[in-house]
């Protein structure tokens, strides 16, 4: 059965459940596909396109040929809606069937596998520098093993950060590669919280802010908003930056939120007696 039937077949016989469900982003002009799932597709198909625009969406394959061959060349489509339990299964049951290994954008076989795992790959060609999201993308695309590339002397290989779940507690922490904190993220209902401190960390804080975020959205539940805390102090660089523009958006938070497609806000000023702003809680939509 080819795509566009298998596409068909599925589409007839599902249900809108609440905007869940699998969906494919197509490369019309070589018939290349991503598949992914989301409890939100609407909010997802928003943060692919604003990754994609920028230049900056963590599947590299799919930012070249974006570049490549121009937004309007691509498609988003909803392939089949399903409760948001049954997501993840779902998802499974298209890349099993639908995905072609090695040509098409997917680098993962398993649905919900965090894509944080691989080893990057910095090529450094004068003042050039080209950045493959695996040691595998590497070989493929350099026709060279990783020995060569090693003796080459113009390859950087950057192991991937350690993220992981807190068995003990209901949060995300995040370390860099030497095991130094630098954050970690929580759920309050569908809000995200998250506490960054790169200050003892190799890391920066929109690689936190992105690997954070993108696990909890992808293994945990669906992100509804974002909430920033902001307190004067060691970390108070958002609480800074907002009293000095009075504009949400202008913070580190605020940006961040905005990239992932969060362009709503909701500001809260908390003052003392004599109406001096001691602290901001800032809600992103």
């Amino acid at each position: 059965m080819n795509l566009k039937r298998r596409v068909k077949l599925v589409r007839n016989l599902s249900v809108k459940v609440n905007n869940s469900g699998v969906y494919i982003i197509k490369n019309n002009f070589n018939s290349k596909i991503y598949i992914g799932s989301s409890k939100n597709i609407k909010r997802r198909f928003k943060e692919h396109k604003t990754k994609l625009i920028g230049g900056y969406h963590e599947n590299e394959h799919l930012q070249r040929s974006w570049n490549k061959h121009g937004e309007i060349n691509f498609s988003f489509n909803i392939v089949s809606y399903c409760p948001k339990e049954y997501v993840i299964k779902l998802e499974q049951w298209f890349l099993d069937n639908m995905i072609s290994w090695g040509k098409d954008y997917n680098m993962s076989k398993i649905s919900g596998t965090p894509k944080n795992h691989n080893t990057e790959v910095l090529k450094t060609e004068g003042d050039k520098i080209i950045k493959y999201s695996s040691i595998t993308e590497a070989i493929e695309e350099e026709g060279m093993t990783k020995t060569q590339m090693v003796n080459r002397g113009n390859f950087t290989f950057i192991p991937s950060n350690t993220l992981g779940r807190n068995p003990k507690a209901e949060f995300v922490g995040l370390y860099d590669k030497n095991g130094k904190f630098a954050g970690h993220g929580w759920l309050d209902g569908d809000e995200l919280n998250l506490l960054i401190n790169t200050s003892k960390s190799d890391l920066r804080g929109s690689e936190v802010f992105n690997s954070i975020f993108d696990y909890i959205n992808k293994e945990w539940d669906e992100i509804g908003s974002i909430r920033g805390t902001w307190r004067p102090g060691s970390l108070g660089d958002n609480f800074d930056s907002y009293m000095k523009t009075k504009n949400a958006f202008e913070t580190f938070t605020g940006k961040m939120a905005k990239r992932k497609g969060f362009d709503k806000v909701t500001v809260n000023e908390l003052k003392d007696g004599s109406g001096n702003i001691i602290g901001i809680d800032a809600f992103f939509k």
